[in-house]
């Protein structure tokens, strides 16, 4: 030992003993090269010899005489060691006691720390949100051009393909109600079908095309927008789950902030759409839809983000949302709206992994209650033969087959839209939020520093089986809580997209088109 004592003194310890450090030169290789005698003092200083020291001097005689005669120089290394040495202890013995106590005595005996308090889930929720609001605040040039980019895809899509029939809230008149009178009842129907309805059809698939259009862009920018607060801080989360943080708390705080940011997105895009539209439904129907689709295509990205790679997350979120957004929208095969009406279990997964699925028919069915009545999507309340025709109307004719368990509503004349189906989107984002929740506790747990769910289920029933952990605060109860919860918010899922209107009528169009 050639030094022990406190860092900020040792380089003038050192100067004292006649070491010089040369300008510019590093102060951890100058330590270096002292200690390993390559450097000599500019000045020898002399130091008291102690017993001890003196003794060391004799053992250093003996091994330098041991040492051969080319072997000068590590000779003189190791008296220059020896020498340090010497110089150090002489230093220490002339310390003054009190400062020898304060720096190399050992402290008195004192108790350990008291362990702190876990911090509340709550209150990690709120540092989290804080965290996240601060990284989109120094990220705010990337959030600017991914905000942009996604303005841009709504006025091009809704310029381009968003053009309305010019008659679309024309009325026919009744200037062809003369086939009444010369055909059947069978024969007008089918002949009004394509004479008197042709201006509803043709502007009824304008707005679905439209609808389908832009919904598939948004979802997938929407999508990729939202993986970034997961894939970007990967490596942050891996370490404060090794420290303890609360893992739901940083997901819920993830959830809570893409939601607002991506639901701006949607609000100051559906803004934009209507502008430029001006369609027969209220705002408040472009509004609820553009959310909706927000609402879902971030439930999806997030769980997406956790259980992919990350260098994968892109691609998949890109595929996900494009491929089934589109083949189960209710427009192409095979998830057409009379494919899930018709069957069930399609309708429920149509309703869980299209995002586009409740965007459609929400669009269309509010665009079209805007119709006049008797134009083929709306009717008067005193048509009281209206059920035995029912056929002659496009919802059935049209092959759309749109909103068979509402058609009560649907087919009430009325510009205020049409939400049957807010509910279901509603509760399927947050199942599909719960299933996150799950996933961002069982994926990649060696790198949160934590167990494997085989390893924490065995050591939690030991520990409850022997008393040391309550049943209450096991992790086989909390799995057990949060399964039930989520089969809980599963089913009232699927209760809410199958469900049916109890009016009347949705029995006469459910005989319609089947």
């Amino acid at each position: 030992t050639v030094y022990h004592g406190p860092g900020t003194e040792a380089r003038a310890y050192f100067q004292n003993l006649g070491f010089k450090m040369q300008q510019g030169e590093s102060q951890a290789d100058w330590f270096l090269d002292i200690s390993s005698g390559d450097v000599e003092p500019s000045v020898d200083v002399e130091v008291g010899v102690t017993a001890e020291s003196d003794n060391l001097e004799e053992e250093s005689a003996e091994d330098d005489g041991n040492l051969g005669q080319d072997d000068g120089t590590l000779a003189k290394a190791h008296l220059a060691r020896e020498k340090l040495y010497r110089q150090f202890l002489a230093h220490f013995d002339n310390l003054p006691s009190v400062q020898r106590a304060e720096i190399y005595d050992p402290p008195d005996a004192f108790d350990l720390p008291v362990s702190p308090k876990p911090v509340p889930s709550w209150l990690q929720f709120v540092v989290q949100l804080r965290r996240n609001t601060l990284l989109s605040w120094r990220n705010r040039d990337s959030r600017i051009i991914d905000f942009g980019v996604l303005m841009i895809a709504v006025f091009l899509m809704t310029l381009l393909g968003g053009n309305q029939p010019k008659n679309w809230n024309g009325n026919p008149g009744s200037d062809l109600l003369w086939i009444k009178f010369i055909a059947g009842q069978g024969d007008a129907s089918s002949m009004l079908n394509f004479l008197v309805f042709r201006y509803a059809i043709g502007g009824l698939g304008s707005v679905i095309t439209y609808s389908m259009m832009v919904g598939l862009v948004l979802s997938v920018l929407i999508g990729l927008n939202t993986t970034k607060i997961i894939t970007e801080k990967r490596l942050e989360f891996y370490r404060e789950a090794q420290s303890n943080a609360n893992t739901t708390a940083y997901y819920v705080a993830a959830t809570v902030t893409t939601t607002i940011e991506q639901g701006f997105s949607a609000f100051v895009g559906s803004v934009l759409a209507y502008l430029i539209l001006n369609p027969s439904a209220s705002f408040v129907v472009y509004l609820w839809n553009f959310f909706m689709l927000s609402w879902l295509s971030v439930s999806w990205a997030l769980l997406l983000s956790i259980i992919v790679p990350p260098k994968s997350v892109s691609t998949v979120v890109s595929f996900f949302m494009a491929f089934f957004g589109l083949l189960f929208c209710g427009q192409t095969q095979p998830g057409t709206f009379k494919a899930l009406y018709s069957s069930p279990a399609m309708a429920v997964f149509a309703g869980f992994v299209s995002p586009l699925r409740f965007f459609v028919e929400g669009i269309g069915v509010s665009e079209a209650r805007c119709l006049p009545q008797q134009s083929g999507y709306t009717v008067a309340e005193e048509a009281f033969n209206y059920p035995e025709y029912e056929q002659s109307y496009p919802y059935a004719f049209d092959r759309t087959f749109m909103a068979r368990t509402d058609a009560s509503t649907s087919t009430v004349q009325s510009c205020s839209g049409w939400f049957w189906w807010v509910p279901a989107s509603l509760v399927v984002g947050i199942t599909i939020r719960i299933a996150g929740v799950v996933a961002i506790h069982l994926s990649n747990r060696p790198k949160q520093g934590k167990k494997t769910i085989r390893t924490e289920i065995v050591d939690d029933f030991n520990k409850c089986r022997s008393g040391k952990k309550s049943i209450f605060q096991s992790f086989i109860l909390i799995g057990i809580l949060v399964f039930l919860v989520f089969s809980g918010f599963f089913a009232l899922s699927c209760w809410l997209i199958l469900r049916e209107n109890p009016e009347t009528f949705s029995r006469f169009v459910r005989a319609a088109t089947e």
